[in-house]
């Protein structure tokens, strides 16, 4: 990471930013498992997009992972989570200056929050896979 970080993130426009999540997840909502309300969508846009501008500052995967796993948290569905990333990247390519710190930063992003995304989404199956399993138990032995 260079010293033109900070400022290469302060070049970027956030507010094009939020509009570019708040529309990738208004356009992928359905996809999502939780009940997301056009309030929370606002939120998740703004959120999102000071997380990046925060990681574009410091480089620090770990509360881009966390942020990944709270999306996955609340119900965001994979095609949301795709479209979130992809808004990411096509705002720092449409940024004023594209090119030295903002692509790879949002490229470092990115694979952060996927993978924060990614692990939750795992934990929350292999929970639901075991309740279901439980329920299968139950139910065989209530037939006995």
């Amino acid at each position: 990471m260079t010293q033109d970080s900070p400022s290469s993130a302060a070049e970027l426009n956030a507010a094009h930013l939020v509009k570019e999540l708040e529309q990738a997840l208004q356009a992928t909502l359905f996809s999502c498992t939780g009940r997301i309300t056009p309030r929370r969508v606002k939120q998740i846009a703004q959120e999102m997009a000071e997380a990046f501008i925060q990681f574009a500052q410091s480089e620090d995967p770990a509360g881009t992972r966390a942020y990944g796993q709270q999306l996955a948290q609340e119900g965001i569905g994979h095609r949301a989570a795709l479209s979130l990333s992809e808004a990411v990247r096509r705002a720092c390519w449409e940024s004023a200056n594209p090119g030295l710190q903002l692509l790879p930063a949002s490229g470092r992003y990115v694979g952060a929050l996927l993978e924060g995304y990614m692990v939750e989404r795992e934990a929350l199956l292999l929970q639901e896979q075991e309740r279901t399993r439980q329920a299968a138990e139950r139910a065989q032995a209530h037939n006995r």
